[in-house]
This record gives C-alpha cells, sequence and structure tokens, in this order.
C-alpha cells in the first residue's frame, strides 16, 4: 500500500481505476496481488518474496490470461532492451510519468496494435533469455 500511496494515488483519485480483486498467500513472506481496473486497462501489482511487480491485461483481449510485464510496456514505449520487472524506485517513477500514455496504448483504437507489438517483443525477450 505504502507504494500505492507514494506513486499511484492519481490512479484512483485522477484516473478512475478502481480495485476489483485482492487477494494475501499464507506464505513466509505473506505474498499479495492487487488489482486495479478501468474500463480499458488491469494493473496487477504482485508482492513476491518481499518485491513488488507490476503487470498491465486490455480489458479488449480476447485471450483472458494474458498479462504483460512492465519491463515490455516499458520497452514498447522507450525501445529499451532490458528486462528488469522489479518496482524498484526507477520503474515506479517511470510509471508514475508514463501513466497517460500507458493509457493511451491500451485505449480501445490502439489495442490491438498494442497486444500485437507486446506479443512480439514477448517472443523476442524469451529467445533472448533462454538461448
Amino acid at each position: 500500500m505504502q507504494f500505492l500511496m507514494a506513486y499511484c494515488g492519481s490512479l484512483y483519485n485522477f484516473y478512475e481505476f478502481r480495485f476489483v480483486d485482492s487477494f494475501v498467500y499464507k506464505s513466509f513472506d505473506n505474498d499479495a496481488m492487487l488489482i486495479l481496473a478501468t474500463n480499458e486497462l488491469k494493473l496487477k501489482f504482485s508482492r513476491d518474496r518481499s518485491q513488488l511487480f507490476l503487470e498491465f491485461q486490455s480489458t479488449f483481449d480476447k485471450k483472458k490470461n494474458n498479462w504483460y510485464s512492465f519491463d515490455l510496456i516499458r520497452q514498447l514505449i522507450t525501445g529499451e532492451d532490458e528486462y528488469f520487472s522489479l518496482m524498484n524506485a526507477d520503474n515506479a517513477y517511470f510509471f508514475k510519468k508514463n501513466v497517460d500514455c500507458i493509457l493511451d496504448l491500451f485505449s480501445k483504437n490502439k489495442v490491438e496494435a498494442t497486444l500485437e507489438k507486446l506479443n512480439r517483443l514477448e517472443k523476442k525477450r524469451s529467445k533472448k533469455l533462454f538461448k
């Protein structure tokens, strides 16, 4: 919650995201998951072994299990070829400064092209990581 307050307060105040799901896993570190959503985009914040990750899902995607990691979204926006999904201060700041761009990428008129690009980036990442 501290992360949400520090970097994501505008999500529900300005962008009208709403809390749609949450879960705490009974594990050593009390791993957890929280989903925020608009009519176009879902954000899944996951705490795994005390590390925070963020994934994105289009509400227009017919494949309901397609979640895209933060590094792919960042790569789509910047062209960077780095694969670092941990929501550290740098990634959190990037997210905060690029929310409008991210929402635009997942808007109804751009989502099809965005998903195609993300799927290509995902395949490229898999090839690079599993050579």
